[in-house]
């Protein structure tokens, strides 16, 4: 203030000047109202804020915090990641680093709040590039990532982001899994991460880092001792092992990946949004065969990786279950060669079948997706069958009862019978699978061709599809065989005990067998004995005769990378030995030698074929009961004898049949005893006439045609026994039906391809058991015929013997030409009053000698010299006749003589054991039916008759229901 009153005084020059204001001005300055405090202040304000709220400038908008936030981060990411990655890259300071980190981790928080997956990608990527993981060889990358502290806060760091942003996580997946299979390759991966679970292992689990073989260890040292010769001092140094530095390097790196929790992130991906984890499963997909830098171990663990994601998102299968089934599929039908990944994804698919058929949203998908394997190539199919055969098992035992449809049993039995016992995929279905079938452009299942019944390509397991309906009868199955007739390849010894040991857990529980699966598990149960038949002997000719697997030949090369020449020292074809398990190595940990475990198969078959006759129609009509009373719709169950007959005992009777043709003598005996104990099963005996005849036609004369076959000729005493014990099960099931059977206007020729049998039967032993049988048997079935009438015509006047009397009489004569006289010499047909009762008549029998057996026609030649044998007990009991005195040897011819065909004076001779005598039925048996037509019914596949008798042309009325309702 003096300074201005100086200033004033300088520039007026006046001394009169007033100066009392600036002194005012000085002690009282003016304070303006803004400037106040207090209730002036607000008072002023409140006033100017009046004022100014009635003017154009009175309107108030109010601006959200941040609301720019995103359009500066937009413009700003690029550079801030850029100049964040230079700082962390060229910084050696740890403060400066930890903070480049923080900016990091910032921008990772801002884009995930924003939902910005491009800059959160793009931050992923950058930070991959600084963990080393990617641009290091396989060798050095424990001692590089383990000495290399940057690389650790990077890869730390990568994951944190992953776990907890990997919501907005898309293209990144790609470089975290790349990362995550160069640690992988280097095994840096925690234990839990390379070990899968695995059927056949006894630990339940395998690694998927195998070590070398001993061979090729061996071969690698005679390679590292020439290369120790070629290279020079320091070289030598580093061939000789890891020093201490990589070994404390490698600790450290193993450390670190611990503490990132890599595994975290399949635990973790059921959290994660499903557009985020439809990418993160196509980048396990990318590694493909397909890919330049494909190795076979990296594809089995990206695949492991994605089906342990799969099963951690099993809430929402359906979403992704059409990129991973067709993953599947192109590993294992586009295969040529067996391998591990083929192998890997095998296993794999029957591991979600496990797990999801639980779940009824998505079983029936699952159960579709199962026939993939039926579409790979059988020479694949075959080596992984192993793995096949114990996870269907596991799929079995545990989900059985979740599965309902016909179609799903047919994929599964289909599966058994491919496995077990070396069935053959048609090649139609092979070519469909592969591309290159003629209906390849068929646009509905219904146009693909039904040449097999479970022909599926990759479009009959698509969940838009419908499958094929439901298999029947196959068309080219011949029903007059015992055998299914299906061309069987070489199976694998434990493949197909422990198929067996699937087929007994479904049937011998109620619950699992039901009139939509009854035929389809009939229907294998044959296959296997089939396949079991002699011991597996065709399946080990076959086997002899097929390659070996060479281990080299695989379809999936192992292809190097840029800069890393020298790889993992472990090799694939550890993993193709393992596959190749049942060729070289068929016998280990089997519980005794291949014929023993096949007795036990074919044992356990046997028990099984005869649990499910007895059990058939108590099945069938209590589905047919539960069906009525609660008027469900879909295909009506009948329980008839007819339908019974047709679908269920035939089968299995035709299987327990084929069995009786076993070359070993212990299956034989066994399956005869169960085709006896089925045949007179009390359920049978509802059976009707033209069923009875059936029986005949397509088991009993099948059976005894394939017993005349040199079968087993090192036991020609059993094979002798065998046929003895078939024609008196013949005699015992045709006396004990002959009421419903006289009925049947093929009666006659029924009866003469019996007596066809008789005669072969005479003549195809060497010894007199065969020939003392059949003669025995004969003489009981012609006595009840005579007691019961069936000989005698009712339209002959005073009851005279009928057309079937004359043309039996001139059958028997041709192989046994006095057995007439013998059993009917003291019987005159023409008299209408028998000699003796006819209660009497099968009495006789018991004292007459079979010796009329021995005469041979002229046509025949002498039998062979007399084997002597040692004959096994029978279930019941065997027709053996006194064998007459004489001096003549045993090869030359045996005439009949006079005195031998006259019933002994002093009573019956000493017997070990006697004959079989079966008694008149107790029910009425029909007599005196019209004349019979004799038309043969035989199919061409039977023995052809030998008699030389013409048929006889009388005309009688047909039975309204034809032969063919049933054959």
């Amino acid at each position: 203030m003096d300074e201005l009153l100086v200033l004033i005084w300088n520039q007026s020059g006046s001394k009169q000047y007033n100066y009392s204001f600036l002194t005012s001005d000085r002690n009282e300055e003016i304070v303006m109202p803004e400037e106040q405090t207090g209730l002036v202040r607000e008072n002023y304000v409140w006033n100017v804020l009046l004022h100014r709220g009635a003017t154009p400038e009175g309107i108030f908008l109010r601006v959200p915090t941040a609301s720019y936030d995103l359009d500066l981060f937009t413009m700003t990411w690029g550079p801030t990641i850029a100049a964040l990655s230079y700082v962390f890259d060229k910084s050696l300071e740890e403060t400066i680093i930890q903070k480049a980190i923080s900016g990091f981790r910032k921008c990772a928080m801002i884009s995930a709040h924003y939902g910005l997956s491009d800059v959160f990608d793009n931050l992923i990527i950058s930070l991959c590039k600084f963990t080393a993981l990617s641009s290091e060889s396989i060798e050095n990358l424990p001692s590089v990532f383990g000495s290399n502290p940057k690389a650790h806060i990077a890869a730390k760091t990568v994951f944190h982001l992953a776990h907890r942003h990997g919501d907005i996580l898309r293209e990144g997946w790609k470089n975290i899994m790349e990362a995550m299979l160069q640690l992988f390759r280097a095994q840096l991966l925690p234990k839990a991460m390379v070990e899968v679970e695995d059927f056949v292992d006894p630990n339940g689990k395998i690694s998927l880092q195998r070590e070398e073989t001993p061979s090729n260890r061996g071969e690698s040292t005679v390679l590292s001792f020439v290369s120790w010769l070629t290279l020079s001092g320091p070289e030598q140094s580093s061939v000789r092992g890891p020093s201490t530095e990589n070994q404390e390097a490698k600790r450290v790196a193993l450390e670190c990946i611990k503490q990132c929790d890599p595994e975290k992130m399949i635990t973790e991906s059921k959290f994660l949004q499903l557009e985020s984890l439809q990418e993160l499963m196509k980048a396990l997909v990318s590694v493909t065969p397909d890919e330049e830098t494909y190795d076979e171990e990296d594809a089995a663990f990206c695949l492991e990786m994605l089906l342990r994601i799969v099963l951690e998102n099993r809430d929402r299968v359906g979403c992704v279950w059409q990129t991973v089934r067709d993953h599947l599929y192109h590993l294992c039908v586009q295969a040529q060669d067996f391998c591990f990944l083929v192998e890997r994804a095998v296993v794999g698919l029957l591991r979600l079948a496990i797990r999801l058929l639980r779940r009824e949203e998505i079983s029936g998908q699952v159960l579709l997706s199962l026939r993939i394997l039926l579409l790979m190539k059988p020479s694949v199919l075959s080596r992984v069958s192993h793995q096949v055969a114990y996870g269907l098992h596991e799929l079995l035992k545990t989900n059985a009862a979740n599965i309902h449809s016909g179609d799903d049993w047919a994929t599964l039995f289909t599966l058994l019978e491919c496995i077990g016992s070396g069935v053959k995929p048609s090649a139609a279905l092979q070519a469909t699978a592969r591309g290159d079938a003629p209906d390849a452009g068929a646009q509905s299942d219904s146009e693909l061709p039904s040449y097999h019944q479970n022909d599926v390509g990759k479009d009959d397991i698509d969940n838009s599809k419908p499958g094929p309906s439901r298999p029947g009868p196959s068309p080219l199955i011949n029903q007059y065989s015992l055998t299914v007739g299906l061309d069987l390849g070489p199976h694998d010894t434990k493949s197909l005990l422990k198929c067996v040991e699937s087929l007994s857990f479904i049937v011998r529980d109620a619950a699992h067998i039901t009139p939509d699966n009854f035929e389809l598990c009939v229907k294998t149960l044959r296959i296997f004995v089939e396949a079991s038949l002699n011991g597996g002997c065709k399946s080990q000719e076959k086997r002899s005769k097929s390659h070996k697997y060479d281990s080299k030949g695989n379809r999936f090369k192992k292809k190097s990378k840029e800069g890393s020449m020298l790889r993992r020292p472990r090799t694939s074809s550890q993993h193709a030995s393992r596959g190749g398990q049942s060729d070289d190595d068929e016998d280990e940990g089997v519980p005794a030698s291949y014929h023993t475990v096949s007795l036990q198969v074919s044992q356990d078959l046997l028990d099984l074929m005869h649990t499910l006759h007895t059990r058939a129609a108590s099945i069938y009509s209590s589905w047919a009961e539960e069906q009525r009373h609660l008027e469900t719709g879909g295909q009506k169950i009948e329980a008839d004898s007819r339908t019974l007959w047709a679908h269920c005992w035939c089968p299995l009777l035709q299987g327990i049949a084929c069995l009786c043709c076993d070359a070993r003598r212990q299956v034989r005996m066994q399956a005869l005893t169960y085709l006896q104990r089925a045949l007179l099963v009390h359920d049978l005996q509802k059976l009707d006439a033209l069923e009875w005849e059936s029986c005949f036609n397509k088991v009993l004369f099948p059976l005894l045609t394939k017993l005349l076959e040199n079968i087993s000729p090192a036991d020609v005493g059993g094979m002798e026994e065998t046929r003895m014990r078939a024609s008196t099960l013949l005699s015992k099931v045709f006396l004990q039906h002959l009421s419903p059977l006289l009925s049947l206007s093929t009666f006659a020729a029924l009866w003469l391809t019996i007596l066809d049998f008789m005669d072969k039967y005479m003549h195809a032993g060497s010894s007199d058991l065969l020939s003392e049988a059949i003669p025995e048997s004969l003489k009981n079935m012609l006595l009840v015929m005579d007691t019961a009438e069936i000989f005698h015509s009712a339209d002959a006047r005073g009851g005279g013997p009928s057309a079937l009397w004359e043309i039996t009489w001139e059958r028997i004569d041709c192989f046994l030409p006095h057995l007439r006289d013998e059993l009917f010499k003291q019987t005159v047909i023409q008299d209408p009053m028998p000699m003796e009762p006819h209660g009497q008549k099968p009495l006789v029998s018991a004292h007459l000698t079979s010796a009329a057996g021995d005469a041979r026609t002229p046509g025949h030649s002498p039998p062979p010299p007399e084997i002597p044998s040692e004959l096994g007990a029978c279930d019941f009991e065997k027709p053996e006749g006194p064998r007459a005195a004489s001096s003549s040897s045993p090869g030359s011819p045996v005439t009949s003589s006079p005195s031998r065909l006259s019933p002994t004076p002093d009573g019956p001779p000493a017997l070990a054991q006697p004959p079989l005598i079966l008694q008149p039925l107790a029910s009425p048996l029909q007599v005196g039916v019209p004349p019979m037509t004799l038309p043969i019914i035989l199919n061409p596949a039977l023995i052809e008759a030998t008699s030389p008798v013409p048929l006889l042309a009388t005309p009688r009325p047909t039975d309204p229901i034809t032969t063919s309702e049933v054959n």
